[in-house]
């Protein structure tokens, strides 16, 4: 009896994959299988990162007109606060991955190393948020 009721709630879950939210976004950014024909995954692009795949998956995500217009969308299409939804879509130095780069002859600089972003990162930063939000 308490398989059948594990497997209600993940039909459930599933089927709650059609409508936009934070929780099936995450599931969506580690699960390649539930994108659309032809999305190809780069966190540098905003049509191609998490905010990109929202759009495409649920086309009520604005995305468009840059990075701030689509975290601002982001935020509105999420009830997610902008700090939030800049530190989740944009990223943070909390969790991005950096690299030094050769900045002169002699200088060096550290910047964010956008090609290391994996979609399972965002939904790590997506899940963090759901989880301390709900204590």
């Amino acid at each position: 009896m308490l398989k059948t009721h594990a497997m209600k709630s993940e039909t459930a879950f599933l089927q709650d994959l059609d409508k936009p939210s934070l929780h099936a976004l995450s599931y969506a950014l580690r699960h390649p299988d539930t994108w659309p024909a032809g999305f190809v995954w780069d966190f540098s692009n905003c049509t191609t990162c998490a905010m990109g795949l929202a759009h495409q998956l649920w086309n009520q995500i604005p995305n468009g007109g840059g990075a701030k217009a689509s975290v601002s969308g982001a935020a509105r299409s999420f009830a997610l606060p902008y700090a939030e939804a800049k530190a989740i879509f944009l990223g943070s130095a909390e969790w991005m991955p950096f690299k030094t780069m050769k900045a002169g002859w002699l200088r060096t600089k550290t910047v964010c190393d956008m090609d290391a972003v994996t979609p399972e990162m965002v939904a790590d930063q997506i899940d963090k948020y759901l989880a301390e939000r709900a204590e």
